[in-house]
């Protein structure tokens, strides 16, 4: 997941605008797929689901009793900021790892959202 820009978004008037002061990004890290290392045709033979990764906004995630079972991955992203996941493929001989192919997944670009932003949308509460 790469954070686009520098820039905090805010919704006003039914629409994203620029605004506020950035945080300072979470740091880099790369998540390995399950089921990698695995041999392309495998992979392709079917889908491929990132149902174990979690988005976060809590870079300090504090252990509670279980969490060292936890089967997800926590991925912390800072919240009004906008993302794009990328897909990045290797190829791995004899434990040497080389990178092959990047891909910018732009359909998913997203705001990382802790609240809901627009009072039209929000569910009723009883």
């Amino acid at each position: 997941m790469i954070r686009i820009n520098l820039n905090t978004y805010k919704y006003v008037n039914g629409e994203w605008m620029q605004g506020g002061r950035p945080e300072p990004p979470p740091p880099p890290k790369s998540y390995a797929h399950a089921s990698s290392p695995n041999f392309g045709d495998r992979l392709m033979g079917g889908s491929v689901s990132y149902s174990g990764v979690k988005l976060t906004n809590n870079g300090g995630h504090k252990k509670k009793a279980g969490d060292d079972d936890r089967k997800e991955v926590l991925v912390w992203l800072n919240s009004l900021h906008r993302y794009v996941p990328y897909l990045n493929i290797h190829r791995v001989d004899d434990n040497l790892e080389k990178l092959v192919a990047s891909y910018r997944i732009s359909v998913c670009e997203f705001i990382a959202v802790t609240a809901y932003q627009n009072d039209t949308g929000k569910p009723d509460l009883l």
